[in-house]
């Protein structure tokens, strides 16, 4: 896959994560729903062109009593997984009911074949559909992983002319990209936490400064582990949005 194209998906997906989870999550936490939404939109993605065939194929052995379906329903979908929910990620994107959306979301999870759920399990991204839907950003989330400007299809997306209008994901690519997320994600943690410790010196620096003029709030802070968390807490999460991921220690506060 070209390198351009490569890092041009890369950098979209991480715009979804500062467009729609930053009021949400804290940056740290962005990988727990884009990791598993990137592959969740792959799969589905490999899924569409077999997908009627996957539903066929499983009314003729459920009206057959055949227990024992996943080789069937394999080949129905022509890879070595499937899912067999009504709904793709495309029928879900205009649903305008958040708890519609909460349970039909649920049942395209559920859909996929068992060895899709381990992966699933792995992630643990149930536990972030309560707090999707509660924001109110699940749908807005599979808007932005549906955008015709990413493929993260097998296929290239082409114009009705046949010209190429996005290159295809092969596997390898796939491979790379979730690799570079990854990365990405790790770098973002290391600056928060150094970011962090700097924040926090330059917080205690302030505070031994208004002692002699402030002395409760300075008491408040020192004895108090819970003040101190949720005051280090707050102001931290403000400037370190407001330098883009970057705190430089004491501009806020002096030195």
């Amino acid at each position: 896959m070209i390198h351009a194209a490569h890092s041009g998906i890369v950098n979209f997906i991480w715009a979804i994560a500062d467009d729609v989870l930053r009021d949400i999550y804290v940056r740290g936490k962005y990988r727990d729903v884009i990791l598993p939404m990137t592959v969740i939109r792959r799969l589905d993605a490999l899924l569409e062109p077999g997908k009627e065939a996957v539903l066929a194929m499983q009314r003729r052995l459920d009206a057959a009593d055949v227990l024992n379906q996943h080789a069937a329903l394999c080949q129905a979908a022509g890879e070595a997984f499937y899912n067999v929910s009504p709904f793709t990620l495309r029928d879900l994107k205009n649903r305008a009911r958040q708890q519609q959306l909460k349970a039909d979301f649920a049942a395209c999870l559920d859909g996929f074949s068992a060895n899709v759920q381990k992966i699933l399990d792995k992630f643990k991204f149930r536990n972030q559909i309560p707090t999707l839907i509660q924001a109110d950003i699940l749908g807005h989330l599979l808007e932005k992983f549906l955008d015709r400007r990413v493929n993260l299809s097998p296929r290239p997306v082409q114009d009705a002319g046949g010209n190429e209008l996005l290159p295809a994901l092969d596997n390898h690519s796939m491979g790379t990209l979730c690799e570079a997320l990854i990365r990405r994600f790790n770098e973002e943690n290391n600056d928060r936490q150094t970011a962090r410790i700097e924040h926090d010196a330059a917080l205690q620096r302030v505070m031994n400064a208004l002692l002699a003029d402030h002395t409760e709030l300075f008491k408040q802070f020192s004895d108090n582990p819970s003040y101190k968390k949720w005051l280090g807490d707050t102001i931290f999460g403000a400037t370190y949005r407001e330098q883009g991921g970057q705190v430089v220690a004491g501009a806020r506060y002096g030195r």
